[in-house]
């Protein structure tokens, strides 16, 4: 029992011995000297609100004769005894309750689980788990309005979110589990496997999320889903590449032995006329088998048989191929400008110089009747710091429809003309080998431009 000016008047027996003071010690203490409020405010305010609403309750640090401190909730009311307002206090000790909160708060705090609660469209409690996975400090979303906090949210999700998570604060039911992105403050994307729920916080309703990080899962995921793609690409492939060798080599087979019949006969009747021409259409049917088979091992190669990159001038490469390619040029009458401002590229100077000469001989191939044809070798800029070159020319050019399709195995778009279907296959694979890409830009009648890129000398 304490007066109005907060002195102790009267207590009982476990008041002396929770605070351990004597009788003598405990006559007369004021309450300043008993006990603190946990909310920082003066214990005065303790005082002014059972004057002016005859009771109150608060959360309150017991002190003791040796200086600790034991938590306590206690009531307050105002009472009359002889005529004289007084105020009676009765309290409970929740020393546990506390350390119950104190292990809680541990967990929370210490959880690699990311924790927090929205109440009004704000933040108004996440653990440090939360804010290191978005990047920012506790302080900062603490600080965050409305809005930022629905910007930490990825654009592509936030009308489900928000579809969820009004659904639940009208009591309907929803998904406890679902998969969302963040944008971390480095502008980065997270991916969390989240739950949710109601909950009061603060004699106010709001909503708990928990979620864990699942940004590895899914990207091995990713991974996964392109490697099975890539294998199911490989097997479609090889089963095309499987039916096409066995065609393209059973022709000229068949060829062989057709002749091999007729040249019996021509030898028998000594005509040697047909004998010559049975002896060439052989000759062209080997020459078709040899050109297939070079091919299909140049193509295993790629990745497999390397040389050592070296730092060379990609002026050199080209004229190197159209060295080598000189022949068809000269024969087409093609006029082959090669730019002197290339840079210099770091690569199997050896494979490089096969994908252009690859890309110059399909580049005579389909002049068609252009009367003055004409092919170019040259730079355009970089992409991701990696020079961009091409070789363009004035042919008979590329429907739009065919331009993925002419990088695949076998796939010829003109089944008459020469060679195998093989060549945009392998400058394709020995590019992607390089870590470049290749990709075709054209028009029929317009001619074509092949662009690729290949690593640069400043990368190395």
């Amino acid at each position: 029992m304490y007066d109005t000016q907060g002195y102790l008047v009267r207590w009982n027996k476990e008041h002396e011995e929770v605070s351990g003071f004597t009788f003598e010690e405990m006559a007369g203490l004021h309450l300043n000297k008993l006990m603190e409020l946990t909310d920082n405010t003066p214990v005065e305010s303790l005082l002014q609100r059972v004057q002016k609403t005859g009771k109150t309750e608060a959360e309150i640090n017991l002190f003791t004769k040796n200086g600790n401190k034991i938590p306590f909730y206690i009531s307050v009311l105002s009472d009359e005894l002889e005529g004289k307002p007084y105020m009676i206090g009765f309290g409970i000790g929740i020393t546990g309750l506390k350390r119950v909160e104190e292990a809680n708060r541990a967990i929370v705090e210490n959880s690699l689980q990311g924790l927090a609660i929205y109440q009004k469209g704000r933040i108004v409690f996440a653990n440090p788990a939360y804010a290191q996975t978005l990047g920012y400090s506790l302080d900062e979303i603490y600080n965050m309005d409305a809005e930022q906090v629905e910007n930490l949210i990825f654009v592509e999700d936030r009308q489900l979110l928000n579809m969820r998570m009004q659904a639940a604060l009208s009591g309907d039911e929803v998904a406890p589990r679902y998969e969302t992105r963040v944008i971390r403050k480095d502008g980065s994307l997270r991916w969390l496997d989240v739950s949710m729920s109601i909950i009061k916080y603060q004699d106010q309703i709001a909503i708990q999320v928990a979620y864990v990080d699942i940004s590895d899962r899914k990207l091995m995921e990713t991974e996964q889903a392109r490697l099975i793609w890539e294998l199911e690409t490989k097997n479609a492939e090889l089963e095309r590449f499987t039916y096409t060798v066995s065609h393209d080599l059973k022709s000229p087979l068949i060829t062989i032995r057709g002749f091999l019949g007729f040249l019996e006969k021509d030898v028998a009747i000594n005509n040697v006329a047909r004998l010559k021409a049975d002896v060439q259409r052989i000759y062209e049917a080997t020459e078709k088998m040899q050109r297939l088979l070079n091919d299909l091992l140049m193509l295993s190669r790629v990745g497999r048989v390397t040389n050592p990159p070296e730092k060379v001038s990609f002026v050199s490469i080209a004229k190197e191929a159209a060295d080598l390619a000189g022949g068809q040029i000269r024969a087409r009458g093609v006029a082959v400008k090669i730019s002197r401002e290339m840079p210099e590229v770091y690569v199997d100077r050896q494979r490089i110089v096969e994908v252009v000469q690859n890309l110059l001989d399909n580049a005579v191939k389909f002049m068609g009747n252009q009367p003055a044809p004409r092919i170019e070798v040259g730079c355009q800029g970089s992409e991701n710091g990696d020079p961009v070159l091409y070789v363009r020319d004035n042919g008979i050019g590329i429907e739009p429809q065919y331009h993925a399709r002419i990088f695949g195995l076998f796939n010829k778009l003109n089944p008459d003309t020469d060679g195998t279907g093989i060549g945009l296959a392998l400058v394709k694979r020995i590019i992607e080998f390089h870590n470049g890409h290749i990709w075709v830009e054209s028009q029929q009648s317009q001619g074509t431009t092949f662009y690729f890129t290949l690593p640069g000398v400043e990368k190395t």
